[in-house]
């Protein structure tokens, strides 16, 4: 099938989700297949450190590692002729994206092909290069999600078993992790629904930009991060644009919550993948992970457009308010 090298919006989700499965493996997640961590020089705590290289997605890789650097104790470096290393690249059939699970040995490799040169993306190959399987392949999850499997692929259906041998790490379901997939994924006709949340049918699934909270609790705990008692919430985020000709913006919008208890770090708020975020005349909601700050007392929104970086006064929240953030 020839798929040109911008297709139409209906055809992009497609192939972001559905052709980024069709190549994956899975692997026992043990210690066997987990990065090695070691002790940092400077502060004396736990890294894990995993030299790369790349020839693809270069800027969108680097948005990738600061949402993953500042989360968690992964520290993905430029390679200095390690014989184990990550090499992130273009894919052959342009329409592939694969990643292993867990660590193997010697080169190994992530590919990018087109339609999967973006943020979220990655950081969904990545968390499999972490040692992390599907959320939907838990072996709990049909107390979750009620499966379609007539309107499955049939190409496909081995992607939505169960992995009896998978590490919930003593999590919930997590319909908002960027390890699950969309309500239409795997579909043999565009469109169709193959899976759905049991207590809400009309609940949108995953997150295609960016961790959730238990993504990141998770990655904490599997590594034993100095971050592993660090608590995440989940919080819907509102973001309106104005009407005006000149109103919308391309730039990438960084919120940062301030609490009674700390701070929780800059939190990038977009979409991604094909979705143009923040366009004239729109207001969307964003699912965005915040570290947990108490009692929630201002906010603090940074705008970073290329090399230029606006951070706006810090704006006084009170309990129980709804904060739009005008974008224009």
């Amino acid at each position: 099938m020839y798929v040109p090298p911008s297709p139409p919006k209906d055809a992009k989700e497609w192939l972001i989700e559905d052709n980024r499965a069709l190549s994956k493996r899975g692997a026992v997640r043990s210690s066997k297949y987990r990065w090695p961590t070691s002790t940092d020089r400077e502060d004396g705590k736990t890294v894990v450190k995993i030299p790369y290289v790349v020839q693809v997605a270069k800027t969108e890789l680097q948005r990738a590692f600061q949402d993953l650097h500042q989360a968690t104790c992964v520290k993905f470096q430029a390679r200095h002729g390690e014989s184990d290393y990550v090499s992130f690249q273009p894919a052959v059939d342009y329409q592939i994206c694969f990643s292993k699970i867990g660590k193997h040995k010697g080169k190994q490799e992530v590919t990018l092909g087109i339609g999967c040169e973006y943020k979220g993306t990655i950081l969904h190959e990545i968390v499999h290069l972490l040692g992390f399987y599907h959320e939907h392949n838990r072996k709990d999850r049909d107390s979750y999600l009620k499966i379609y499997e007539e309107n499955l692929d049939p190409a496909v259906k081995d992607e939505v078993l169960k992995k009896t041998d998978m590490d919930n790490l003593g999590f919930t379901y997590d319909f908002k992790s960027i390890m699950q997939y969309s309500k239409t994924a795997f579909a043999k006709t565009s469109g169709l629904v193959t899976m759905e949340a049991r207590s809400d049918p009309d609940m949108e699934l995953g997150n295609e930009n960016a961790f959730s909270a238990a993504d990141i609790m998770k990655i904490n705990k599997f590594y034993n991060c100095p971050q592993k008692n660090d608590l995440y919430k989940n919080m819907e985020v509102m973001v309106q644009t104005g009407d005006g000709y000149l109103d919308g913006t391309d730039a990438f919008l960084y919120l940062e919550l301030i609490g009674d208890k700390r701070s929780s770090g800059e939190s990038s708020v977009a979409k991604g993948s094909y979705y143009d975020d923040f366009e004239r005349d729109a207001k969307e909601n964003y699912y965005v992970a915040f570290k947990d700050v108490g009692t929630i007392r201002q906010l603090k929104i940074t705008v970073k457009d290329g090399d230029k970086t606006y951070t706006f006064g810090e704006k006084n929240v009170y309990p129980s308010q709804t904060v739009t953030i005008n974008a224009s």
